[in-house]
């Protein structure tokens, strides 16, 4: 799995279309995009293959404690199976700032649920939702 988020990561880095604020999931489509969630939350995905539940991410949840390099906060990695529920980040925070790791973990929640939701409510009809046929 971790090399699949791996190369799911490269990938996602080595593409221009990087969210910002006036991006929407109308503006994108059901394999590829970039969005600003309604939490503030900004987010660019990509599906590699319609067949597959997973979804890589690259994401950044506004917080006091988004870690910053050279004044640039840094992003947050995972992959995400809006199906039925199944996710693994890689969470970049700033760990010299307060922080437990129940609030880390409810923040990374919060944001693929939001995710999976507006990702639903967009895409709904798209090969992502539509049933596998048994070969």
């Amino acid at each position: 799995m971790r090399v699949f988020l791996f190369q799911g990561v490269l990938l996602l880095s080595a593409s221009s279309s990087y969210a910002n604020t006036s991006e929407s999931f109308n503006r994108s489509t059901w394999n590829s995009g970039n969005a600003k969630l309604m939490s503030g939350a900004m987010v660019t995905w990509k599906i590699f293959d319609s067949r597959s539940d997973n979804i890589y991410l690259a994401f950044l949840i506004p917080s006091k404690t988004n870690l910053l390099l050279d004044g640039v906060p840094q992003w947050s990695i995972g992959v995400a199976n809006c199906k039925n529920g199944h996710r693994k980040f890689d969470f970049i925070f700033d760990t010299n700032k307060p922080f437990t790791v129940e609030e880390k973990t409810r923040e990374a929640f919060d944001f693929t649920n939001d995710f999976c939701k507006e990702y639903f409510n967009s895409f709904s009809d798209s090969d992502y939702y539509k049933p596998q046929s048994i070969k």
